[in-house]
């Protein structure tokens, strides 16, 4: 299966976080405004999510953080299909662009090999930049004068952000991933917008992995992310007739090539390498069954 990465879900969660931080800490925020940076969003409250098993969300998957949803991962959806937040869309196979539909994606992944949005920026339109297969659009500025009240100018980058350094923030902010989010000495500062104080002195989501929820790990900047793979669930790479493991936070996959005369086989449950019955090409005499 494909691990591409899920449409802009972490980019947004993590993004759209201040505008809760803001209101706890009673402090000005950086305002998003047109082509800035959103605000962050607080994390749901670890005993009181909309769902924690899929016993719960009968012919659907448990997304802790989002409650019922059609799909988590890929296999989810079936061959034909893949997961993006949270819902089953089409699959197209491709070799070229050429084979693409705008419907689906109009660019081929030459190593996922499927359709998608983009590959890189310039396959997005203008003021665009491509972000895990996904046309972002931002505002384009020369100078902080270009930008929108609020946002500031990145010159490196040339487009509108919440911040680049602490001092576009309110003296209670620190400037955080182009966004401005509250200070913190204590998890005290930070929980009523259900975060935590994060090693930076500054508002997160998680500072460790059990802070989030099982399908879910802890990145490195203190955001909660929808694992690549799932757990203790195995899949085949047939490209490479490899078994695809993932490692037990749930934000790596580790294959494993299988040996010479075997297969990569997906049992329902998982996948193992499996002996072949016959060697190809060979052949050789079954006795007739009476």
């Amino acid at each position: 299966m494909t691990f591409g990465s899920l449409v802009s879900v972490w980019a947004l969660r993590r993004l759209v976080l201040a505008l809760a931080l803001a209101s706890a800490a009673g402090a000005l925020s950086c305002s998003s405004g047109d082509g800035a940076v959103p605000p962050k969003q607080a994390n749901v409250p670890p005993l009181d999510r909309p769902c924690n098993t899929d016993s719960e969300c009968p012919g659907q998957r448990c997304d802790p953080l989002h409650g019922c949803v059609a799909c988590l991962f890929d296999w989810d959806c079936g061959d034909q299909a893949r997961c993006a937040d949270g819902a089953c869309q089409t699959r197209v196979s491709c070799k070229s662009s050429s084979d693409c539909v705008p419907a689906v994606g109009p660019v081929c992944d030459p190593v996922a090999q499927t359709c998608t949005q983009c590959v890189a920026s310039s396959d997005c339109p203008k003021d665009s930049r491509c972000e895990e297969n996904h046309c972002i659009a931002y505002t384009p500025c020369v100078n902080s004068l270009d930008c929108p009240t609020a946002t500031v100018c990145n010159r490196e980058k040339g487009e509108c952000v919440g911040c680049t350094e602490a001092a576009d923030c309110a003296p209670t902010q620190a400037c955080d991933d182009k966004t401005c989010v509250a200070r913190c000495a204590s998890d005290k500062d930070c929980q009523a917008a259900g975060l935590l104080c994060g090693p930076g002195g500054f508002c997160v989501q998680c500072v460790e992995q059990v802070d989030c929820p099982s399908i879910y790990h802890c990145t490195e900047d203190g955001s909660c992310k929808l694992d690549v793979c799932e757990v203790a669930r195995p899949t085949c790479d047939p490209k490479s007739e490899s078994v695809l493991n993932c490692n037990p936070t749930g934000d790596a996959v580790l294959p494993t090539q299988c040996s010479f005369g075997q297969s990569c086989e997906d049992t329902g449950n998982g996948a193992r390498c499996t002996t072949w019955l016959c060697q190809p090409f060979q052949w050789k005499c079954v006795s007739p069954s009476k």
